[in-house]
């Protein structure tokens, strides 16, 4: 390719860019905040299990009053939506002890807390994965928005 060639594809490919750079940001962003969204839902992006296991009151009348809570924490994730964490290891298996809330002898605060924290912990490792598939949205619904742009539509009489 000659080097005038080279500098009109070069002058083509910033116009583009030009042109459609709040679309593709739109469009990323709208498709990241979805992918997000669906990941950290649970039962989409992964189904996370915290057993209890022992619930003791610490001191009462302390300021950390609450109940240590033990227990064994399983988390298994999807793999199209955490493909990272999949290849390094699909499922989390783990022992946790935390303080509850003081009023929560069942141990309730911390199994949710624990059960979110899981997910939560893996996401960024997944970010990007999701950006990738983000910028190949945004660059296809461009695609796809010139496509219906360009056909002309006819009006009934």
């Amino acid at each position: 390719m000659s080097k005038p060639r080279k500098v009109k594809k070069l002058h083509e490919l910033k116009y583009w860019f030009e042109e459609n750079a709040k679309k593709l940001l739109a469009a990323g962003f709208l498709s990241f905040g979805v992918l997000s969204i669906v990941a950290l839902v649970r039962g989409m992006g992964y189904e996370a299990t915290a057993d209890v296991n022992s619930v003791e009151i610490v001191v009462e009348g302390h300021p950390c009053f609450g109940y240590s809570v033990t227990g064994n924490l399983t988390c298994s994730y999807n793999p199209l939506l955490y493909p990272v964490t999949y290849i390094f290891g699909y499922e989390t298996n783990s022992k946790f002890i935390a303080v509850s809330d003081p009023y929560d002898s069942q141990g309730k605060s911390v199994k949710e807390t624990k059960e979110i924290g899981v997910a939560v912990r893996e996401f960024p490792k997944n970010v990007p994965y999701y950006l990738a598939i983000s910028l190949a949205v945004a660059f296809g619904s461009i695609k796809l928005t010139k496509r219906f742009r360009r056909t002309k539509r006819v009006q009934p009489n």
